[in-house]
């Protein structure tokens, strides 16, 4: 599991070849709502132990460099810079393939005592 300052290294490495510079604290809330959007996809709910489950990390990373590559793109469902396509779903920073491989959680609603 990473800490809050080892995935902002690892965003703002990602993002180095873009060009795109940003404060800590607005990579940090990138970073926090992707978590927030992996989780109500997938209905976890957090705990201090478990913020998120570690199979999602490497996902998470992926849709906050999404969000911040969205940055300008003022409602274009898609936009390319710096040699990098991105297509979204209208209203959503995220790619729709990215939401699309969150698996919800399921459980039982009745169980039979057959």
């Amino acid at each position: 599991m990473y800490n809050e300052g080892e995935q902002i290294a690892i965003l703002r490495q990602i993002l180095a070849g873009t060009g795109i510079k940003l404060d800590d604290a607005v990579l940090a809330h990138e970073i926090d709502c992707a978590k927030d959007a992996i989780n109500l996809k997938r209905r976890h709910i957090p705990t201090p132990e478990v913020p998120l489950e570690p199979q999602y990390f490497t996902l998470q990373i992926r849709m906050a460099k999404t969000a911040v590559l969205r940055y300008g793109t003022e409602g274009q469902t898609s936009h390319g810079e710096v040699g990098i396509a991105e297509t979204w779903e209208s209203g959503s920073p995220y790619n729709q393939r990215d939401l699309d491989s969150i698996i919800p959680k399921g459980r039982v609603l009745y169980a039979s005592t057959l």
